[in-house]
This record gives structure tokens, C-alpha cells and sequence, in this order.
């Protein structure tokens, strides 16, 4: 009797990565086909997942409303002159995160490295563009002290009104014996309220300080960046989280500044990386394309997850 059975056939091996210095390399293997995320799970487990984490990340939000002053007080205890040497100069490498120099040369490297480049370079132009639109309208309705503005605006002349601009004591007789009052006292006398009371008038950027709009680009980098190359997201994850605490060492943003840029700059990151959340339906990768692999194409009755 013949033997009907037919010889199993191995599946075949996945594919390896390429090494990380090829074009490709950086990003998934060639198999996986995702270009953009796929559809979000809209079931009630995953929905309630991010909610319990954006409730988390508004109620530190709130908390730090309440300590700003006080966080920016041990940085002025830590730091009570302008930072300078080496930290100056690292601190000012990770502001740069995110910026316009550092946004073209990702631009010009996936250009040449990745076959993706059309998708990267859109998502990376597309997120900033949706941070500059939901970052300064509210600078410019919510109107906040920067740190160093709100010493030199507010707390000096209310506490020391004998010396200078920056503390410096003048010179004269009624100047003699006078301790000069450093930052941190200053902003002791102070209460989380005062950074918001900007007087009606003439604004500068020194009364734009919530949110931080550098923080909003770097998270809004870093969040395209890891997407597209996870391999390195955890080095971009660290930049943006850099260039967030710069801004606060330098004192020209208080610490709920920096959370809520990130906040600002992560979510229009996820949203540019799904543009058919906020274009519409029309917008939906098609079944069986690289942007949405999970549903073969020609399954009729199949509809798309999410």
C-alpha cells in the first residue's frame, strides 16, 4: 500500500536582523513589514490601560504644581551661580535634542539608510508640527513666570528691593553691612500660585514658560525615533529625559513645565504615527499593506482590528 503521507516540510527560519550599521538595519527585519502601527486595540482592557497611565502621568502633573518651588529651590541650593565647565556644556548638547540642526541631520541619515525614509521623515515633520500647535497656544493663554523671571520680576522686588537686577548689591552707604539674599531665600517667600500671576500688559518669552516647548520637541523626536528604530530607543528615551532636565538645570523652566512638554510631546508622537486617528476613516492603511499586515488581503467579511 503506497504511503500517502507527504514529508513535513520545516518551517522556515525567521529572518535575521541586519547588523545595525546596514540600511535596514536599524529598524525591524524585512518580514515584519510594519511601517506604521497597525490600528489601536480598542478593546476595554487596553483602552483602560492608557487611561490609568495618563491619569497617573496628570496627577504627578499636579503634584509638581504644588512643588515647583520647592524643587527649584534645592536646584538653586545645588547651583547657586550660573552652571558653567563641562556640565554647561552637556546640559547644552541635550537642549539641542529634538531642535532643528539635530531634526535635519535624522532627516538626511534615514534619507539615505532606510527605505522607510518617506514614512520617517513625514512622522518627524508631522509631530513637530503638531507639538508647535498644541504648545504655544497654551503658552500664550496659560502666561507663567520663568523661574529666573519670576526672581527677578517678582520675588527681588518684593523681598529685596535694595539690590540690583541678578542680586547684585549696589554701592553707597546704605548698602553697607547688606547680606546679599540668594535665590533660594527669595523664592522660599513665595507661593505656587505667584508663577502664574503674570500681570495684563506686554508679554515676553520670559512669561511663556508652561509648557516647555523644547521638552514637547524631544519627546515628540524621541517617540517617532523609537518606533522606527527600537533597537535604539532606549538611547532616545534618555535624550529626550535630557533635554527635559536641562531646561530645568538652566532655570528657565519649573519641573511641571518639563512633564507636561513630554506629555504634550509623546502624544502628538503617537498621534503622527497614526494619522488615521485624526485624518479620518479615509486615512486607514489598506488590509494585506505594510502599514497593516495583520489581514491578508482578499479576506472578504474581515474587518481591519481597532
Amino acid at each position: 500500500m503506497p504511503d500517502d503521507s507527504t514529508p513535513s516540510v520545516p518551517a522556515p527560519s525567521p529572518p535575521r536582523p541586519l547588523p545595525w550599521w546596514k540600511p535596514g538595519g536599524l529598524g525591524p527585519p524585512p518580514a515584519a513589514g510594519l511601517v506604521l502601527p497597525p490600528p489601536v486595540d480598542s478593546a476595554w482592557p487596553a483602552r483602560l490601560r492608557r487611561a490609568a497611565v495618563w491619569l497617573f502621568l496628570v496627577a504627578v502633573l499636579l503634584v509638581l504644581f504644588r512643588f515647583d518651588l520647592a524643587l527649584m529651590r534645592w536646584r538653586f541650593l545645588l547651583f547657586p551661580r550660573e552652571i558653567t565647565g563641562p556640565l554647561k556644556q552637556t546640559l547644552g548638547s541635550l537642549r539641542e535634542f529634538g531642535q532643528v540642526l539635530v531634526m535635519i541631520v535624522a532627516g538626511v541619515i534615514a534619507f539615505r539608510v532606510d527605505r522607510r525614509r518617506g514614512h520617517v521623515i513625514a512622522a518627524l515633520v508631522v509631530a513637530q508640527l503638531l507639538g508647535l500647535l498644541v504648545c504655544y497656544p497654551i503658552k500664550w493663554t496659560a502666561s507663567r513666570y520663568r523661574p529666573t523671571a519670576l526672581i527677578d520680576e517678582v520675588a527681588r522686588p518684593r523681598f529685596d528691593p535694595g539690590a540690583g537686577r541678578d542680586g547684585a548689591v549696589g554701592d553707597g552707604a546704605e548698602q553697607a553691612g547688606r547680606r546679599e539674599i540668594s535665590n533660594a531665600e527669595l523664592l522660599a517667600g513665595l507661593s505656587p500660585a505667584d508663577s502664574w500671576r503674570v500681570p495684563a500688559g506686554p508679554r515676553s518669552s520670559a512669561h511663556e514658560s508652561f509648557p516647555s516647548g523644547h521638552s514637547t520637541a524631544a519627546f515628540a523626536f524621541a517617540a517617532i525615533l523609537a518606533w522606527f528604530y527600537p533597537r535604539l530607543r532606549g538611547l532616545f528615551w534618555f535624550l529626550a529625559a535630557g533635554c527635559a532636565l536641562s531646561r530645568y538645570l538652566d532655570a528657565v523652566h519649573w519641573p511641571s513645565d518639563c512633564l507636561a512638554g513630554a506629555m504634550i510631546g509623546y502624544a502628538c508622537g503617537w498621534m503622527a504615527l497614526r494619522p488615521y486617528l485624526w485624518l479620518g476613516p479615509w486615512s486607514r492603511p489598506r488590509a494585506g499593506t505594510v502599514e497593516n499586515p495583520r489581514v491578508p488581503r482578499g479576506d472578504a467579511g474581515v474587518r481591519p482590528p481597532g
